[in-house]
């Protein structure tokens, strides 16, 4: 086995945090103390320039549609290496901004390209508007009108090749659902507009989201835990720093993806 996880730990275990001189109630959102104490900073060395800042959409749709199109192309951290070489950032960025590895360029052209064909034979505009509508169809067939997530998770999945992130450990084994990308754009979709459009973006299902098992930072702080058990053989090599990319790794990186989520 190369991955277990433990159920002898306790979170009630685990050290207490605690930030010094920040007062944590229940009746003050902590994220309004972060936004209204660096709003409040007073000081000529920055200027924010909140014109500039603001990012304009023409309706929903078009909103929608941007978020949507940033999720997709949500990928590439196998090239995270490649990208700091190139251009000193991560794959993500890398990708928001231009300048990748032509490997990777050929993969984004690929997605763009297909998705693009499938929104044709749709009947679609946009990444968008596919959202927006699914939210509407699935609302007027709900009992109790409320939207949620998970119809529209699968719609995504089940429709465009790039949302349904999936992995098997070899070609004899099922394979493992992880649907990272889909999932975080409905998280998104729903901070952004679940008070402005609850109707559509107040998901009433939230709480059954996974997960997210995408980056290293999850499963380092569940194995500093205790919590994954990794097998000798693997947990020797992430200790030394060495990458698992290689085919001989694929199975220990999905199990520790898998295994992270489960």
């Amino acid at each position: 086995e190369l991955l277990q996880i433990s159920n002898s730990v306790s979170y009630e275990d685990s050290p207490e945090i605690t930030m010094p001189g920040i007062p944590c109630t229940m009746a003050r959102s902590l994220y309004d103390d972060i936004r209204d104490s660096c709003a409040a900073l007073d000081t000529d060395l920055v200027r924010l320039d909140t014109e500039a800042a603001q990012v304009r959409f023409e309706g929903l749709e078009e909103e929608v549609n941007f978020m949507a199109l940033l999720g997709l192309l949500h990928f590439g951290s196998g090239y995270h290496k490649e990208f700091y070489q190139l251009n000193g950032c991560d794959a993500y960025d890398a990708v928001t901004k231009g300048g990748a590895p032509r490997e990777m360029a050929e993969l984004i052209t690929r997605c763009l390209n297909d998705t693009g064909r499938i929104l044709w034979e749709r009947r679609m505009s946009s990444l968008g508007e596919f959202v927006l509508s699914e939210l509407h169809q699935q609302i007027e067939e709900a009992e109790d009108g409320r939207p949620r997530a998970e119809p529209l998770l699968r719609a995504l999945v089940s429709t465009f090749p790039s949302f349904a992130d999936r992995a098997k450990e070899d070609e004899t084994s099922g394979a493992v659902h992880f649907y990272v990308k889909a999932q975080r754009l409905l998280a998104k979709l729903y901070r952004r507009f679940r008070e402005t459009e609850p109707q559509l973006f107040d998901f009433a299902d939230l709480d059954q989201f996974c997960a997210l098992s995408d980056s290293a930072l999850p499963v380092a702080v569940l194995r500093q835990q205790g919590v994954l058990v990794v097998a000798p053989q693997v947990a020797t090599r992430i200790d030394a720093g060495e990458e698992l990319h290689s085919s001989s790794d694929m199975k220990a990186e999905v199990a520790l993806r898998a295994k992270a989520i489960s």
